[in-house]
């Protein structure tokens, strides 16, 4: 038992195998939460493109020797562009829920530049995450960022998981498994197996031409830019993002999302970051409702919610304590 911060329900819930704890909203107010936000998610999408454009140039002037940036200036560019990838996750995950845009083919090509920086397949993230969507608290549960959670219990522990190369190994199968024409398995829709298959190809073009330059031209630019924020800051950043979700709850066969899934009553500087993912219980009691409007869903229904936490500090404390460990599927 932890001291995760829990909350009475206010109403007698329904025991029923299939409730799933979905708010039961006013018509009216449910209708106003679920419109699409396409000004708001244009504008936050805008505002990263600006922070990754301007982080870039300051390091090609640099490369060319325009400009001479200190090592410390350098370092935190690299840093703030690893960040800003990783949020860059976060709005891909807005698109692939059509929150802001209608508009499929806007969504995917927003979305596929969206992941370019982190070489998430649009498409394929898609597919996984509604799955998970349709499938939170079933033995069918699974998710597209399966990353590690055991021994995590300590800081070290902790940034070796988050760290997590095992997953640019298996992107690396699946765009050498996209351009051989080979079925990626774990999609079973055809017209989602053909949009990843060619998102995974353009990536490993770009990826390609990157390196390419690099090796011709000897600069230093695609490494310091791209690749090192990618490998050691996006990485880390995201697994962190990801990780509260559904840590240490049982998401595999208890089906009310007010037990399986965990909401994070985070800083606003953190709201932004996540772009409203920190409040994952409302996202999964009504994912039709944007990100944008999770705040106002979390404080309809937030009695009924039995797993919080005050902001992502305490949450981490406790896994690296060990007072929060993950979910042991064998004592279901």
């Amino acid at each position: 038992m932890t001291n995760t911060t829990t909350y009475p329900l206010t109403t007698k819930p329904n025991t029923s195998t299939g409730d799933r704890g979905a708010p039961k909203l006013d018509a009216d107010l449910k209708k106003q939460l679920m419109k699409r936000t396409p000004v708001r998610t244009t504008i936050i999408y805008a505002n990263a493109v600006l922070i990754i454009a301007l982080g870039m140039t300051a390091l090609l002037l640099d490369d060319r020797g325009t400009i001479d940036l200190s090592w410390y200036a350098k370092g935190l560019t690299v840093i703030m562009l690893g960040l800003i990838y990783a949020h860059f996750t976060e709005l891909q995950h807005e698109l692939l829920h059509g929150h802001a845009f209608k508009s499929q083919r806007l969504n995917r090509v927003l979305g596929f530049l969206c992941g370019l920086f982190m070489l998430n397949s649009f498409s394929h993230y898609k597919y996984h995450h509604l799955r998970h969507h349709r499938h939170l608290g079933t033995a069918l549960n699974s998710e597209f960022f399966n990353y590690p959670e055991k021994g995590i219990n300590s800081p070290l522990k902790l940034l070796s998981a988050a760290l997590n190369p095992g997953r640019f190994i298996r992107v690396g199968a699946l765009m050498i498994k996209s351009l051989l024409g080979t079925t990626l398995k774990d999609i079973q829709d055809n017209k989602a197996h053909t949009h990843a298959r060619q998102e995974y190809c353009l990536y490993f073009v770009i990826l390609s031409a990157a390196i390419a330059f690099t090796l011709v031209t000897g600069s230093m630019f695609f490494i310091v830019a791209w690749f090192i924020p990618m490998v050691l800051i996006a990485e880390p950043a995201h697994y962190l993002i990801e990780l509260p979700e559904h840590f240490g709850l049982d998401a595999y066969s208890e089906p009310n999302f007010n037990r399986n899934t965990r909401s994070i009553e985070a800083s606003w500087v953190a709201r932004w970051y996540t772009n409203g993912n920190n409040l994952h219980t409302a996202h999964h009691s009504l994912a039709s409702v944007p990100m944008g409007h999770c705040q106002a869903l979390h404080d309809c229904s937030r009695a009924h919610m039995e797993v919080i936490e005050q902001d992502y500090w305490t949450f981490y404390r406790k896994v690296m304590s060990g007072e929060l460990k993950p979910f042991n599927r064998k004592s279901e």
